[in-house]
């Protein structure tokens, strides 16, 4: 935008912005093209803003940084406490995988929030709208 002889803009995407989203996914996606044509048997996967993937064993950790160091020199701010170095086990997408066992189980923090929110639904005689597709977005992630 530009005001008075001066140039202004926005360095991230507004929340409830309707194209956020789309932006969102279409610059990880490029971003997830780029890391693919330097690492060719890492295996990666985007979500909007969150990256995962996996690799062999050894070849983990330089994938990784290797995702990292892209990320900085495109001058995408990595969030630091999202960024989980390579483990054979952990949380993606609020489900949790161990590579291990070839599981994925709802973390049990998780799992009791929603347990304790049917508790205090099964006495309820009315609800909004708004209430109830909260709740059912929560069971949809169960399923």
């Amino acid at each position: 935008m530009r005001w008075r002889q001066k140039y202004y803009f926005s360095l991230c995407l507004p929340m409830g912005l309707r194209s956020a989203c789309y932006i969102a996914q279409r610059t990880t996606n490029a971003i997830r093209w780029m890391f693919q044509q330097e690492q060719i048997q890492a295996w990666i996967r985007n979500y909007l803003d969150d990256f995962y993937g996996a690799d062999i064993e050894n070849q983990a950790a330089v994938s990784f940084d290797s995702l990292g160091k892209l990320l900085q020199k495109l001058g995408v701010e990595e969030s630091a406490h999202k960024a989980v170095a390579p483990t054979s086990q952990g949380p993606v997408l609020g489900i949790w995988f161990n590579a291990e066992t070839a599981t994925m189980a709802i973390p049990p923090q998780k799992l009791c929030e929603i347990q304790a929110l049917l508790a205090e639904w099964r006495w309820k005689k009315l609800i909004s709208r708004k209430e109830l597709e909260s709740l059912l977005g929560k069971l949809h992630f169960l399923s």
